[in-house]
């Protein structure tokens, strides 16, 4: 794509051009990236799993049946969000 596309793109409803090639566009977000993944997540469990974390890791894990060292890491998880 050319600069003259690029202008195209940026025409408005009028015709009139609001591209000056010299110029930099700056973008920012409007979220922090820990707040996207955080929503981005939630998402995923809910359209995915109906929004069940169990079923989430069970699909994660392959299968029921969870580890001796991985139900005690699960279960302080657990513990540090309950208080």
């Amino acid at each position: 794509m050319d600069l003259s596309d690029r202008s195209n793109l940026f025409k408005t409803a009028d015709g009139e051009g609001d591209f000056r090639g010299n110029e930099e566009l700056c973008y920012f977000p409007l979220v922090s990236k820990e707040q996207y993944e955080k929503k981005e997540a939630e998402g995923f469990v809910e359209s995915k799993f109906g929004g069940s974390l169990k079923n989430f890791l069970v699909a994660f894990r392959g299968s029921d049946k969870i580890g001796k060292n991985d139900m005690k890491d699960l279960r302080a998880w657990l513990d540090e969000l309950d208080d």
